[in-house]
């Protein structure tokens, strides 16, 4: 049972208390945790891919970070996976920063377009491996439709719906509907992921840990990140970025806001004047063809 279930943790994640600094939601501790943990990218790629763990055979990440030069101000922070030498996955966090929902749409599908383009000078067509482009958000890309918590998107038939190939696709984790995990998602560790990146705090980190010991390394990495202070400045460097950005949008959707208000104060105004003009043209053919000067003689 669960609760007989004993776990021996490092002595710094074992004492650690309260709020975690940076949690699994902050991409700088996404990333770190992807390059330095190859069961972290066992454990991702199999529950957004559903592949048991035994079917995977080699995991590799394509795109690590030198942390040395890094600022931490820069957004790219994708994880790219080759998995089995067979198949590309993508992963994007979109926790910290809310733009615009075309935006995300148009930036996971050029990601996708990328990830597909990977067909080496010579090779054949039919040699292309299929991409996975996984995004993880907070709320709905497409709030008309019908809610999910795990959403498969692919290229289909718009008559048919036949998919034209199974090698394009865009998944996409909505951790505002954990409530509607299916049986599938369950099974293939995406609510455990999503309390991941929920929890906030060391206790409910180390709970979570005792519930599913196959995240323990997860968790170290974690504390790990938060405990390194070259890691933590970049976390944190790339936290104000994002705050940065986050209050330089706010400030120009109030400056647009302003403008559009003053152009509807000119626009009425505009409109007063031409009312008024019309009205002094009415007058002064009235007086015209009184046979009157306009001032009257």
């Amino acid at each position: 049972m669960t609760s007989q279930t004993t776990i021996h943790f490092s002595p710094g994640l074992q004492n650690a208390v309260g709020r975690i600094d940076y949690t699994l939601c902050n991409d700088v501790v996404f990333h770190f945790c992807a390059q330095h943990s190859e069961t972290f990218l066992k454990l991702l790629a199999s529950s957004f891919v559903g592949i048991p763990m035994s079917k995977i055979k080699s995991v590799h990440l394509e795109n690590p970070i030198d942390y040395r030069t890094f600022s931490g101000k820069e957004i790219i922070l994708d994880i790219k996976i080759l998995l089995n030498d067979d198949s590309i996955i993508n992963f994007e966090m979109q926790l910290g920063f809310s733009p615009s929902r075309s935006w995300w749409i148009n930036r996971s599908l050029l990601y996708l377009c990328r990830c597909f383009d990977n067909l080496k000078k010579g090779n054949d067509y039919d040699l292309t491996l299929p991409a996975t482009q996984v995004s993880i958000v907070p709320e709905d890309l497409f709030p008309k439709e019908p809610p999910e918590f795990y959403a498969h998107y692919m290229m289909l038939n718009t008559k048919t719906h036949s998919p034209y190939t199974s090698k394009f696709k865009l998944n996409v984790l909505y951790l505002n509907h954990i409530n509607l995990a299916t049986e599938e998602d369950a099974k293939n560790g995406l609510v455990v992921w999503a309390e991941f990146f929920r929890t906030d705090t060391w206790e409910q980190l180390r709970e979570l840990v005792m519930e599913h010991p196959d995240f323990k390394e997860v968790a170290e990495m974690m504390y790990d990140v938060n405990a390194d202070v070259s890691a933590r400045s970049i976390a944190e460097a790339h936290d104000k970025y994002l705050h940065d950005l986050a209050s330089l949008k706010a400030c120009m959707e109030r400056a647009a806001k302003e403008r559009q208000e003053t152009q509807k104060e000119l626009d009425e105004a505009q409109k007063e004047l031409c009312q008024i003009q019309k009205e002094n043209d009415r007058l002064l053919k009235i007086i015209a063809d009184a046979g009157l000067s306009p001032d009257g003689k």
